[in-house]
């Protein structure tokens, strides 16, 4: 699990290297429910839930997953369902074929108002809920971050084989430029003798970033 998280840390820092769109956000909340994922660049929201079960914090086959781009609207953001693949989850375009999805978004929670996932998710599972906001300094916040970051790396990877690299450094963007530096340095210092990319010059990062080629072959 730690080399996988090395990995996708390392290709989060040669995108972040890549990119010089606006700075995207993104913020993490969890409900008895499940976790969501909610970057955002100017008026535009990616989401990314995960619904079900989900013992010790881990993605299982019993989870289900959704992805959406969402706008801003005056009281509520509201969106459509993004189509994606990942050994995790996935479901096709024509699935994601549903009714808006709408959520109210307040300065310390999210909640999930309406969303049709018929046809995607298992029966009884549902999104439908009040999301607290996780403080960035706490452990909640950390294993959240990892492990949405982990789904986002299979879908970008997919996007990618797909030839659409733009797309795939888009969903990674917000985690490169959100990853707190110490849990870089310290996930170097556990294994300081093997070769890293996380600890070379910015000069090779940038390098790096200019085959685009080299962001999924890490």
């Amino acid at each position: 699990m730690k080399r996988i998280i090395k990995r996708i840390i390392t290709l989060t820092i040669i995108i972040h290297t890549k990119t010089s769109l606006a700075h995207t956000s993104i913020n993490f909340y969890e409900s008895n429910q499940g976790i969501i994922s909610l970057s955002k660049t100017e008026n535009t929201y990616t989401l990314l839930a995960i619904a079900g079960g989900r013992p010790a914090g881990g993605a299982t086959a019993g989870n289900c997953i959704i992805m959406a781009k969402l706008k801003d609207t005056e009281k509520v953001i509201k969106g459509k369902l993004y189509p994606f693949k990942s050994s995790y989850f996935s479901y096709d375009e024509a699935s994601s074929n549903t009714p808006p999805i709408t959520l109210e978004k307040r300065s310390k929670s999210t909640i999930f108002i309406e969303v049709d996932t018929f046809g995607i998710c298992g029966l009884g599972v549902t999104f439908t809920d009040i999301y607290s906001l996780q403080e960035a300094h706490t452990r909640s916040y950390k294993e959240n971050f990892l492990e949405t970051l982990k789904i986002t790396h299979e879908i970008a990877q997919n996007l990618y084989q797909k030839g659409d690299k733009q797309g795939a450094i888009t969903i990674m963007k917000p985690y490169a430029e959100n990853m707190p530096m110490h849990w870089i340095e310290n996930s170097a210092r556990e294994s300081p003798n093997k070769p890293s990319v996380m600890r070379e010059s910015p000069q090779h990062l940038i390098r790096a970033a200019h085959e685009p080629d080299e962001l999924f072959r890490l």
